[in-house]
C-alpha cells in the first residue's frame, strides 16, 4: 500500500463510512441470515454518526489512502465495567464497529487500526481494549487472535 493517512472521521465522511459499513452489514448477513437483514437506506443514519463523531467518549476513525479514498473505519466508544460490587470499576475501549475494504485486507490496514486503537486508549488512560466478534466470521476471529486478543466470554443463543 502507498501513502496511507489515519484520522478522525468527520461529518463529510459519512458517505464513505457508509459504504464500508454496508461491507461489514453484508458480511453479517452472508454469515447470520436468521439475524441480519437487508435494509433500504443507508446502513447508519447521519445523525448517529454525527453523534459518534461529536461524542468525548467515542471517535470514528478512518483510513484514507494518497487519493483520499476511505479504506478502513473503525468506531471507538469508552465504556464503563459493570456497576456491581463484585466488579472492579475501570474505564476501558470498545472496538465497536471496524472494517477494512475488501480489496485492501491482509494490507496492514487492520493492524494499523488496531494499534491506533491502543493508542487513543492509551491516551485517555484507559485500562484495555474489548470488541465483539460473531463466532462464524472465522477470519477477524483469527486476525484478532494474532493480534493478542483473547476470548472474555461468550453470549449464547438458543433458538425455539
Amino acid at each position: 500500500m502507498n501513502k496511507i493517512v489515519v484520522r478522525k472521521a468527520n461529518s463529510n465522511d459519512y458517505e464513505a463510512i457508509c459504504r464500508l459499513l454496508q461491507q461489514l452489514d453484508e458480511l453479517h448477513i452472508e454469515l447470520y441470515p436468521e439475524i441480519f437483514q437487508r435494509i433500504a437506506g443507508p446502513p447508519r443514519e447521519y445523525d448517529q454518526v454525527l453523534k459518534w463523531i461529536e461524542n468525548p467518549d467515542s471517535e470514528i476513525i478512518i483510513v484514507e489512502t494518497e487519493f483520499q479514498k476511505v479504506v478502513a473505519v473503525m468506531k471507538l466508544i469508552i465504556e464503563n465495567s459493570p456497576q456491581y460490587a463484585n466488579f472492579k470499576q475501570e474505564k476501558y475501549l470498545l472496538i465497536d464497529e471496524i472494517v477494512v475494504d475488501d480489496a485492501y485486507r491482509s494490507k496492514g490496514t487492520g493492524s494499523l487500526l488496531i494499534d491506533e486503537a491502543r493508542d487513543w486508549a492509551e491516551q485517555r488512560n484507559l485500562n484495555h481494549i474489548e470488541l465483539n466478534v460473531y463466532d462464524r466470521n472465522k477470519g477477524s476471529l483469527k486476525f484478532y487472535e494474532k493480534l493478542g486478543f483473547e476470548t472474555l466470554k461468550r453470549r449464547m443463543k438458543l433458538d425455539f
